[in-house]
C-alpha cells in the first residue's frame, strides 16, 4: 500500500490567511487589470479543483510534517482549489526513477537526488560535490545550506536552461546536512582506526576523496540496507546524518558516532513537472510559490530537532560520540579543498566559465554565513566538543520568523509569474 499524506487537512484560517484569500479573490476578479487573469491558464475562480501528487523517498515521520504545512498553506490560500497528496518511502517514485517520474508526470512534484543523474542533469550533478563550501558549525550550517543552495538554484541561468530541457523546475533545492558523520560498530577517531574499515556508502558520494585518503574500504549499500549491513557485519561503518540515523534506526546496531565533517551532497531537490506547474492559474502558481518558505522553515526545524536527538541517543541508546583527532580533521579539510579546486576541470560543457561558477557559488554561501551569523546570532565556529555544542544550544532561540522572511526574499526575487 502506498504511504500517503493528504494535503486537504485544514488549519483554522488566521487573519493573515483571510487577507491572502481576499487578495486572491480580488486578483481573480480583476482580470486583465491584474495582469494575471487574462492568460491561457484562466482565473483561479473558474479553475476546476486539482490534487497534485508529491513523491518522496524519505519517511513520512520525518518529511511528512513539513510537507503538510506547505500543503495546508496552499489549500488555504486557494480555497481548496489546489491540494496535495504526498507519497513517502519511495511508494510512488524511488530514487532511481524520480527524475523520469516527474518529467513524465507520474508525480507532479518529486524529490530528485541530482547525484543519480549525471547525464540528464549534468550541472545539478556536478554541483552535488560542492557542499564543502558550507560552514560546519551547528546550527548555522543547516540554515545556511537551505537558503544559500536555494538562491543558487533559482538564480543560475545555466541550471535553469538544463532543467527546462527536461521539463522540470526547481521548487526547492537544499543542503540541510552540509556535513556527514560516521556511524560505526567500533570507535573510529583517528586515521589509523579508519584504515581498512569497510564503509557503506550509496553511489559516488562527494566525500569519496577524503574517505579514500583516510583508508576506508568503500562498500556500496543503499540507505535502506545500512541497518542490515551494520547488523550482519557487512560493513563496519556507514556515512550518515542524524536524520538517516533516526529514519533507519541505526542506533540499534551501531553505538559509535564520529563527527567526521565529510562533504555533504548539495543535490537534494524537490522538482516540479514544468508543464503541469505552468498550466495552473497564475494565482495558484503564486500560492504554491508563497508557501515554499514555510516548507523549508519546517524542514529546518525538523533537522535541528534531529540533531538534538543525538543528545537523547547518548543517554537512551548508549551511543558514544567523538570528535576525530587533529590529523583526521586535517586530511578531511585538505582533501575537500583539493577536490573543490579540481571541480573546474570536470565541469559540464554547458558551463561557460567553470571558475566563475565556482567563485559565485562560494560567494553565495559566504554571504549567507555572514548574514545568518549576524542577524540570527548563530556561532560560526565549533566551541569545544561538537555534542556539547548541540546539547547546549537552545533550538527555540532561532528566530524562525526572521529566517522565513529571508527565504521569502529569495523566492520573491525569482517568482515564476513575475
Amino acid at each position: 500500500m502506498k504511504e500517503k499524506l493528504n494535503g486537504r487537512r485544514r488549519r483554522l484560517i488566521s487573519s493573515v490567511g483571510l487577507m491572502a484569500a481576499a487578495t486572491l479573490l480580488l486578483a481573480s476578479c480583476a482580470g486583465a487589470d491584474s495582469g494575471k487573469g487574462d492568460d491561457d491558464t484562466g482565473a483561479l475562480a473558474d479553475f476546476d479543483p486539482v490534487t497534485l501528487s508529491y513523491a518522496d523517498v524519505g519517511a513520512e515521520s520525518t518529511n511528512g510534517p513539513p510537507f503538510q504545512a506547505f500543503a495546508d498553506e496552499v489549500a488555504e490560500a486557494t480555497d481548496d482549489k489546489v491540494t496535495f497528496e504526498g507519497f513517502f518511502s519511495g511508494s510512488l517514485l524511488g530514487a532511481a526513477d524520480s527524475l523520469g517520474g516527474v518529467q513524465s508526470g507520474t508525480a507532479d512534484l518529486s524529490y530528485v537526488g541530482a547525484g543519480s543523474f549525471p547525464t540528464e542533469i549534468p550541472i545539478a550533478h556536478w554541483n552535488n560535490a560542492m557542499g564543502s563550501v558550507s560552514s560546519s558549525a551547528y546550527p548555522l550550517s543547516i540554515l545556511q545550506g537551505f537558503i544559500a543552495q536555494q538562491e543558487w538554484a533559482l538564480s543560475d541561468e545555466e541550471l535553469t536552461a538544463e532543467l527546462d530541457a527536461n521539463n522540470v523546475m526547481v521548487i526547492w533545492n537544499s543542503l540541510p546536512d552540509t556535513r556527514t558523520s560516521l556511524i560505526c560498530t567500533t570507535p573510529v577517531r583517528t586515521a589509523e582506526e579508519a584504515k581498512g574499515k569497510r564503509l557503506g556508502t550509496f553511489g559516488t558520494p562527494p566525500s569519496l576523496p577524503e574517505m579514500e585518503k583516510l583508508g576506508f574500504t568503500i562498500v556500496q549499500l543503499s540507505p535502506v540496507e545500512y541497518y542490515e549491513g551494520l547488523q550482519r557485519g557487512v560493513v563496519d561503518c556507514v556515512a550518515g546524518t542524524p536524520t538517516a540515523a533516526i529514519t533507519y534506526s541505526l542506533f540499534e546496531v551501531a553505538k559509535y558516532w564520529t563527527f567526521a565533517d565529510f562533504n555533504g551532497a548539495a543535490g537534494t531537490y524537490t522538482m516540479a513537472n514544468k508543464e503541469k506547474f505552468e498550466s495552473l492559474p497564475a494565482e495558484a502558481q503564486d500560492a504554491i510559490w508563497d508557501a515554499i518558505p514555510t516548507w523549508l522553515v519546517e524542514r529546518g526545524k525538523e533537522w535541528v530537532k534531529n540533531y538534538g536527538a543525538l543528545v537523547t541517543a547518548q543517554k537512551e541508546n548508549g551511543i558514544t560520540f567523538y570528535d576525530p583527532d587533529e590529523a583526521f580533521r586535517d586530511i578531511v579539510t585538505e582533501e575537500q579543498a583539493k577536490a573543490y579546486e579540481a571541480l573546474a576541470d570536470s565541469a559540464p560543457d554547458t558551463v561557460a566559465d567553470p571558475k566563475a561558477f565556482l567563485e559565485n557559488y562560494r560567494s553565495i554561501y559566504d554571504k549567507w554565513e555572514d548574514r545568518l551569523s549576524k542577524d540570527l546570532d548563530l556561532p560560526t565556529e565549533h566551541d569545544g566538543e561538537t555534542l556539547d555544542q548541540i546539547a547546549n544550544w537552545d533550538a527555540d532561540a532561532i528566530d524562525w520568523d526572521a529566517y522565513h522572511d529571508m527565504l521569502v526574499e529569495v523566492f520573491d526575487a525569482h517568482r515564476p509569474t513575475a
